[in-house]
């Protein structure tokens, strides 16, 4: 299984990552400047990689797991990881150029907006992972080493 360490890591960077970029890119002249693209695409290669692993933790051990809670744990987190999907693959195709790691900002503003929005949904969903799925995945991994 995954280390809880390398997510807790994980969410770590994902959470600096988020801040510094909003912090900078309220400024326009350094809202699309080669530092700030450069954390910005490091911020959607992590939420992706991220979505994917929670997601394979998430089917293989929770999605069969013995407790009802669990169970319902694992559908939620699904089913939120698809929604922030589709609303990051909406962000991205409107903020950035297709097949470049290159920022496309129009709209300082509407940037802005939808930056914080989508940024704070995902740490929304970084709190949920903390509070919900770490310690049941923590269970989980006691409770094998007991049986073993």
């Amino acid at each position: 299984m995954l280390s809880l360490d390398d997510l807790y890591q994980q969410n770590h960077r994902i959470t600096e990552i988020s801040q510094v970029v909003l912090y900078l890119a309220e400024k326009r002249d350094l809202c699309d400047s080669e530092t700030v693209c450069g954390l910005f695409f490091e911020y959607l290669e992590l939420v992706h990689d991220h979505l994917e692993r929670v997601d394979q933790l998430v089917k293989r051990h929770l999605y069969t797991a013995d407790t009802p809670q669990a169970r319902n744990v694992a559908r939620k987190l699904v089913a939120d990881s698809t929604l922030l999907r589709r609303n990051f693959l909406q962000y991205v195709g409107r903020w950035t150029e297709a097949g470049r790691s290159h920022m496309r900002v129009a709209d300082h503003q509407a940037f802005l907006s939808d930056s914080q929005d989508l940024f704070e949904m995902f740490l929304d969903r970084l709190q949920r992972e903390t509070e919900l799925l770490y310690p049941l995945l923590r269970d989980l991994e006691q409770a094998g080493q007991q049986a073993a």
